[in-house]
């Protein structure tokens, strides 16, 4: 479905039917041994948008064993709240829509931390 905002068309992208979103995490982690409440539990938050779900498994794949679905999930939520500010800050016309989850937004915005912790000059020359 297109949608037109302004002179901008924008195409709207529904989250996937959980089946398919808990196949899409499985297909990225096939080696977790995580409970599937924590399964479900993940892409419900993820909002059951297929990036948000690969931007997370790559993150949990990345820093296996040390992160599970279960720690990257509690860190999420713990973060939700750093939403505000993260929209907040002017980042031009994002054309989103409210009421779809900032999924996608967050799991960038774990990934940027990690960034940031272990190589400060990096993060820094992406802000410059």
């Amino acid at each position: 479905m297109h949608l037109t905002m302004g002179q901008h068309c924008l195409i709207k992208v529904d989250g996937m039917d959980e089946e398919n979103a808990k196949i899409l995490l499985r297909k990225k982690l096939p080696n977790d041994q995580s409970v599937e409440k924590d399964w479900r539990l993940l892409i419900q938050a993820l909002g059951y948008l297929s990036l948000a779900i690969t931007q997370a498994a790559a993150y949990i794949a990345m820093n296996a064993p040390r992160t599970s679905i279960s720690k990257y999930l509690k860190y999420f939520l713990r973060n939700e709240t750093n939403q505000v500010s993260l929209l907040s800050n002017d980042g031009g016309d994002l054309r989103r829509d409210f009421e779809v989850p900032n999924s996608v937004l967050m799991t960038w915005q774990i990934s940027f931390d990690q960034i940031k912790d272990q190589n400060i000059l990096a993060a820094t020359f992406y802000l410059a």
